[in-house]
């Protein structure tokens, strides 16, 4: 039973990796820090708490990475001075930035296909992206779930061993306890502990 736990758990991971550069791909063809900036520059006035944000400069040299042409701090100060606008974009790379720029309507006009008009509307790119990064997602919550099971099978046999042995000494106590715990990135984690106390 392990082993194909193992395996399950190997493969989930594997699978959450290939998905993964599929999603960073996907956004790096079609998400631009650029286009988010001059959004920024057009519209964060028109935004309670406008009046606190800057102009952001952009670099005109479009054979650089997007992220190379925007001048980050400034447009960190806009997002900040925006009450509506719940983060700041992290660097490109990060794993932060790629769960940002498909989770939130503030980053909704980095896309290429998104135009001008309602904040909450999302663009089918937003849409295809976050759908892609939810399989990744699911794929990493399933290796989880199977390292979580092989942990427990660990418990398990450890109870047992305990149980087999306190039936031949009546002076052993064991007490065991599993908890699921959620962790703050939403994953669930399981906490096992066992306590063996000796009468003598």
């Amino acid at each position: 039973m392990e082993g194909g736990l193992w395996y399950y758990n190997i493969d989930q991971n594997g699978k959450g990796d290939d998905q993964t550069a599929v999603y960073r791909s996907y956004a790096d063809g079609h998400w631009s820090v650029v286009k988010y900036a001059e959004w920024l520059n057009a519209n964060a006035k028109d935004f309670p708490g406008g009046e606190n944000a800057v102009q952001i400069a952009i670099d005109p040299n479009e054979s650089l990475p997007p992220w190379e042409r925007v001048d980050w701090d400034a447009m960190h100060t806009t997002e900040m001075a925006i009450p509506q606008f719940s983060h700041k974009l992290p660097p490109h790379g990060d794993q932060q930035y790629y769960e940002l720029i498909g989770k939130y309507n503030q980053y909704s006009y980095g896309w290429d296909d998104k135009l001008d008009g309602d904040y909450w509307n999302i663009s089918e790119n937003f849409a295809y992206y976050s759908g892609e990064r939810g399989k990744a997602n699911d794929f990493y919550n399933t290796a989880d779930t199977m390292l979580n099971l092989i942990i427990l099978n660990h418990v398990l046999s450890a109870i047992d061993a305990a149980w087999a042995a306190a039936r031949f000494n009546k002076f052993v106590d064991l007490y065991a306890r599993a908890q699921l715990m959620r962790l703050p990135d939403g994953r669930a984690e399981l906490a096992a502990t066992a306590c063996f106390s000796i009468r003598l």
